[in-house]
C-alpha cells in the first residue's frame, strides 16, 4: 500500500511533501510522527496559511456544550455540599481520584460559564 510505504519511510527521508495543514496541526502532526526540528520548511501557497494555523489553534463551542458544562458544575457543587450524597459513580470515581475543589470557586465557574451561555445565546 503507497500510504503505508511513504509512512514508513517518513523517518528516513530527505524531502516530505505534505498539506501544510498536516504540517501546522499538532495532532495530525504527531499522528503522520513528523518531526520537524532542525528542518527547513517551505510553504506552497502560504496565502491560505493564516486561515490554516487560526483553524488549527481554534476550538468550538456551542451553548449546548456550555449548558452540559453547568450540569457538571452543579454535580460537583452538590458532592462538595454533600459529599456522601449520591452522584453518578463516574463522577464519584473522578472526584475521589483528586481533591475537591472549595464551593466558592466552583460557583465562581458557574457564573462564568453562566455569562458565557447568556452571550452566545445573545
Amino acid at each position: 500500500c503507497p500510504y503505508f510505504l511513504s509512512r514508513n519511510a517518513l523517518p528516513s527521508a530527505d524531502l516530505v511533501l505534505l498539506p501544510y495543514n498536516y504540517l501546522l496541526d499538532p495532532t495530525t502532526r504527531a499522528s503522520l510522527k513528523v518531526n520537524w526540528a532542525n528542518s527547513v520548511v517551505i510553504f506552497d501557497e502560504a496565502h491560505n496559511l493564516e486561515s490554516i494555523a487560526s483553524d488549527a489553534a481554534s476550538a468550538e463551542m456551542t451553548s449546548h456544550d456550555i449548558a452540559l458544562a453547568i450540569d457538571e458544575i452543579d454535580r460537583v457543587a452538590a458532592k462538595i455540599q454533600d459529599p456522601g450524597g449520591g452522584l453518578m459513580s463516574g463522577l464519584d470515581s473522578a472526584l475521589s481520584a483528586a481533591p475537591l475543589p472549595d464551593l466558592e470557586s466552583v460557583l465562581i465557574i458557574k457564573q462564568l460559564l453562566l455569562a458565557l451561555e447568556a452571550d452566545l445565546d445573545a
